[in-house]
């Protein structure tokens, strides 16, 4: 993994190493892209767990077992079994066994979680336009390219 180690020079504060720090970052610009959509999915009595959950099984167009979905959403198993239990039950989502191996679960997104998605990605892309117009289309490129970079030297 990709750690910065703290400054070993005498008279540096700990919290100004701190502030700079790339994951500290990342965090500080996963909150300010959150703050954006928070109140759209609010809105729509969604969680930003839910939200992720919802657009992975909207992109993929198949049902997925429940390790691939934790995977691709960004969520511990423990926390997607309650996202989906609470998806299920609003309708967006089903979750059957999986037919060629009965202890494993497939989760799918159903006509209504599609239009949901729909409905709900026409607000949230408008307020990653504003960002994308004020950031730039060649600079969120290489903001992309660099945030693929750091994932895959992670997975090494």
């Amino acid at each position: 993994m990709i750690y910065e180690t703290l400054p070993e020079e005498v008279g540096t504060s700990l919290a100004d190493d701190l502030s700079s720090t790339v994951p500290l970052s990342l965090l500080r610009v996963r909150e300010i892209m959150l703050e954006t959509i928070r109140p759209i999915l609010f809105g729509a009595g969604q969680a930003e767990a839910q939200w992720r959950v919802l657009r992975v099984l909207y992109a993929e167009h198949a049902p997925l077992d429940f390790a691939a979905l934790a995977n691709a959403a960004v969520i511990r198993r423990a926390s997607l079994t309650r996202v989906i239990k609470t998806l299920t039950e609003e309708g967006l989502v089903v979750a059957n066994p999986n037919p060629n191996d009965q202890r494993l679960v497939l989760v799918a997104m159903t006509d209504e979680g599609r239009d949901h998605v729909r409905e709900l990605s026409v607000q949230i892309q408008a307020e990653y336009r504003k960002l994308s117009d004020r950031l730039g289309s060649e600079r969120l490129t290489q903001l992309r390219t660099l945030l693929g970079e750091i994932q895959e030297l992670a997975a090494e």
